[in-house]
């Protein structure tokens, strides 16, 4: 069987394929339909046979011209009665509007390792490649917790950080009857705090019910990549329970003087860019920023370096 796969946007949702012969399991298509050269995209994939890997055996995927071999990560292992499936991911490279064939068999495990620029610390504390480094605070979680800062290894490890909390602060929220702020970094040591490692993608995940707002159930994931220059982040709010709010929010990055300027899409899809130390910057007040702006960034002139959030999903 064959899937075919697109790449409308950076980010993928690929579909699932099935096959009954394990050798090989199954042919993928990658298609890039935006005209833009992508010199590294990963390609997720859930695989589904009726045999299981023998234990010296690993799935690989093999360039349908090239024939070069190209190691996965797998991300979960699912049993469903009598199909054995997995989900893969493995990187990429195409030309613009190219389509490219790959065929996934197994192979016999090599003891080499995958190389890879992921690096991970030993307590999850830390994630870093080979462009930025992100620190996770442990204030109130040995195990890590919200991004504290991140180093840009390209910029003389120029590092985005608050110089007193947390540089990350989302989700986050405040009780009507309080005038503290609780977000992730209030969850109980009980509450799971897990991170998977892997040599394209480390996914750090937290969830629970914070011991004094047990009416918001959370949910984050922090997903980090191999040699890109970004990371994804999403997290819910579920109110489970009626609670009176002062403010909710589920987008924010907090960060002490770093940039000068920052740049928006307006809803009639121009591009604002706006001095953050000037008086220009008063007109936010009577035309703020949409709560779902496609994207936004903050940017150094002098410096060249910047943060910027693309909205995936809403």
């Amino acid at each position: 069987m064959r899937n075919t796969f697109y790449f409308p946007v950076l980010v993928l949702l690929l579909l699932s394929s099935s096959c009954t012969d394990p050798k090989p399991m199954t042919t993928i298509f990658v298609t890039e339909e935006n005209g833009l050269q992508r010199d590294l995209e990963y390609v997720t994939a859930t695989i589904q046979w009726r045999e299981a890997l023998k234990t010296k055996e690993v799935p690989v995927v093999v360039d349908g011209v090239s024939g070069v071999s190209i190691p996965v990560q797998i991300i979960d292992t699912i049993m469903n009665q009598d199909l054995f499936s997995l989900k893969i991911l493995f990187p990429v490279s195409i030309q613009a509007n190219q389509t490219k064939e790959f065929h996934i068999k197994s192979e016999e495990k090599k003891q080499t390792a995958i190389p890879s620029s992921l690096i991970v610390s030993d307590g999850g504390h830390f994630v870093e490649n080979s462009i930025y480094k992100a620190s996770l605070s442990t204030e109130n979680d040995k195990r890590g917790g919200q991004i504290n800062g991140i180093a840009l290894k390209n910029f003389n490890d120029q590092v985005l950080k608050r110089g007193h909390i947390a540089m990350h602060w989302a989700p986050n929220f405040s009780k009507s009857n309080s005038d503290g702020y609780y977000n992730m970094e209030n969850l109980p040591q009980s509450s799971e705090n897990s991170i998977k490692r892997g040599p394209y993608l480390v996914v750090k995940k937290r969830s629970g019910v914070a011991d004094k707002v047990p009416e918001i159930a959370l949910k984050s994931q922090y997903t980090f990549f191999d040699k890109l220059p970004y990371f994804e982040f999403a997290s819910t709010m579920t109110v489970i329970k009626d609670v009176e709010l002062n403010l909710l929010r589920n987008d924010e990055m907090t960060m002490d003087s770093l940039f000068t300027h920052v740049m928006y899409t307006m809803p009639d899809g121009r591009i604002s860019h706006l001095k953050l130390y000037d008086e220009e910057l008063d007109q936010l007040e009577e035309n703020p920023i949409s709560d779902d702006a496609s994207w936004l960034a903050f940017y150094n002139v002098e410096k060249g370096y910047g943060l910027g959030c693309i909205r995936l999903q809403y």
